[in-house]
């Protein structure tokens, strides 16, 4: 247990991990979080029903340092393990690491930094993303450092401009309710999660500072062939988004992000996962409230032109392969 008598003017931090099969990234992630700036933090680490060898680690890493708690339960996602830490935590301000990401020496130090600096509601910070250890990006473009009321907030958060991720968050305690986290489906879990709180944030504080450092999975969702859990799923969240609009720069920014969103979707979507989920798709692209003609460039009104049958969406894919081969073969000369 965390002791802040002695600084008590200071909030204490609790860093949820939530970790399942993370035994290989276990010594980088305490490692970069033994070495904080901002000392006053105890991390509750939920080993959710990993398969491998993470519970072992995780105890040699922490051993005698009471700053840190492990908790082992069953396998039910990251979701609910995530609540289950924030119910076995105590600090006023919360944030959340992954399993197999790290962060810099001044990450809590930041996010700390810009709540009481602002008196915000949520604070945020950039992030680098990683691969096979090397720094390949910035997670976040387009965004200033500074501070937004809800109704800047919102906009900004329909629009997809505030990335829908936890970890590069921190929050005040009182906004994260329990029933918040029970979610169906990973696939946006984080983005309808922070949708339904998002009246309740009425300062937002953001740094372009990247001390958080993003794992680049070769499994995530931009990788993987949607299913029917994946559609209902990105419609399930484009509803809580269009349940946000307050304005009307709220209504276009989320028209913009549907178009986007399902065009996305469309592109990861192959050829017998379209005939399974046909109707369902042809359905989503047809939204009425969406003003089709002001929103969509010409490539992708004519990808969403022909997925409106199975003969010419195999048309695009089969393009799609066509292109994939010319740039393959473009690099390798």
């Amino acid at each position: 247990m965390v002791n802040n008598n002695s600084r008590h003017h200071e909030p204490l931090v609790s860093v949820i991990v939530p970790l399942f099969n993370s035994s290989s990234f276990v010594h980088r992630l305490i490692d970069s979080l033994k070495n904080q700036t901002y000392k006053l933090f105890e991390v509750i680490l939920v080993d959710d029903g990993s398969t491998d060898n993470t519970l072992r680690a995780l105890k040699g890493e922490v051993l005698n340092d009471r700053r840190f708690r492990i908790f082992h339960k069953l396998n039910e996602g990251q979701a609910l393990a995530r609540r289950f830490g924030i119910q076995k935590s105590i600090g006023s301000l919360i944030t959340f690491v992954d399993g197999d990401d790290c962060v810099m020496n001044n990450h809590i130090e930041t996010l700390v930094n810009l709540i009481s600096q602002y008196n915000a509601s949520v604070s945020m910070v950039n992030a680098w993303r990683v691969s096979n250890g090397a720094k390949i990006g910035k997670e976040i473009h387009g965004l200033s450092s500074g501070v937004e009321d809800n109704r800047q907030f919102r906009q900004n958060w329909i629009s997809g401009k505030i990335p829908g991720f936890l970890w590069n968050k921190m929050f005040r305690r009182e906004l994260l309710l329990p029933d918040d986290f029970y979610d169906e489906n990973n696939f946006m879990e984080d983005v309808r999660l922070i949708s339904k709180l998002a009246d309740r944030i009425h300062v937002f504080a953001f740094s372009d500072e990247c001390t958080y450092l993003y794992q680049q999975r070769p499994d995530s969702s931009v990788h993987r062939n949607f299913g029917t859990d994946d559609w209902l799923a990105m419609r399930k969240t484009m509803s809580l988004l269009q349940g946000l609009i307050r304005f009307p720069e709220d209504s276009n920014a989320w028209q913009k992000r549907y178009v986007s969103s399902f065009y996305f979707m469309l592109q990861g979507t192959a050829f017998d996962s379209y005939c399974e989920n046909q109707a369902l798709i042809i359905n989503i692209i047809g939204n009425s409230k969406v003003d089709w003609p002001n929103h969509v460039n010409a490539k992708e009104r004519f990808v969403f032109r022909m997925a409106k049958t199975k003969t010419s969406f195999l048309i695009v894919r089969f393009l799609d392969a066509l292109a994939h081969c010319g740039r393959n073969l473009i690099h390798s000369l």
